[in-house]
């Protein structure tokens, strides 16, 4: 019996612990510079205005250390809350093109990171973004700007072929989820495995493609109550 109580008493000790740590290390992160200047919507627009001036100066010293900084921040509020009223009222087609091409380069980035977050690997059901997303008319506006022909013209090389690498990484999701999803419709299979691949991949294309199944399964999974919501993914 006393066994016991010392094996109950060091249980509650473990968790409350693993509970105080978890805490801790939220607010740690929460005061980490990246959280604190992505917290501040003034501290985000002024590097992209920072990064803005080096290009309109041609000091790109002055745009990579602005842009370097945005790179290493994690998905802002004031972009966030953006992107999702961009998505909803149908005006992500209106994104290109803008005045400020660092603002585009940032928003595809936090769009990104949103569709493809760095905790892919552990996730077990899609984010109500990702299916916000892609069950909005808004994830074909990816495709219209890659077939867009003056999308390499607008702006230096390095713009250019950054906004269409942000770009052509995020279509590489919309149709991976699509195809799967196609598959998971067409085969009536539960959606529980992934795709089986002929040769061996690489970590990081192994956790893309667990996740784009994920989101694909999920997806499936909502259609019996709500039929309408793979309308537009399946004219991909």
């Amino acid at each position: 019996m006393q066994a016991f109580e010392k094996d109950r008493f060091r249980s509650s000790v473990l968790y409350f612990s693993n509970e105080e740590n978890e805490r801790s290390n939220e607010e740690n992160e929460r005061i980490l510079p990246g959280a604190v200047i992505a917290g501040n919507s003034d501290h985000v627009r002024f590097l992209y205005t920072l990064a803005d001036i080096g290009y309109a100066y041609g000091n790109n010293y002055l745009r990579k250390s602005a842009s370097d900084v945005l790179n290493q921040i994690p998905p802002d509020t004031m972009s966030v809350t953006m992107l999702k009223g961009l998505v909803e009222s149908g005006q992500l087609f209106n994104l290109l093109p803008s005045e400020s091409s660092n603002y585009v380069l940032h928003l595809l980035r936090v769009l990104h990171s949103l569709l493809l977050p760095c905790n892919g690997h552990f996730m077990i059901e899609a984010t109500e973004f990702q299916i916000f997303f892609l069950t909005s008319p808004s994830c074909l506006a990816v495709f219209s700007f890659l077939e867009d022909p003056q999308i390499l013209c607008r702006w230096d090389e390095y713009v250019c072929s950054t906004i269409v690498w942000w770009l052509a990484n995020i279509a590489k999701f919309i149709l991976f989820v699509a195809a799967r999803l196609k598959y998971l419709r067409t085969t009536g299979v539960d959606g529980s495995g992934c795709f089986e691949t002929g040769r061996i991949i690489d970590r990081e294309q192994t956790v893309f493609k667990e996740l784009c199944c994920v989101v694909a399964r999920d997806l499936n999974n909502r259609i019996e109550e709500n039929p309408e919501i793979i309308e537009t993914i399946f004219q991909v």
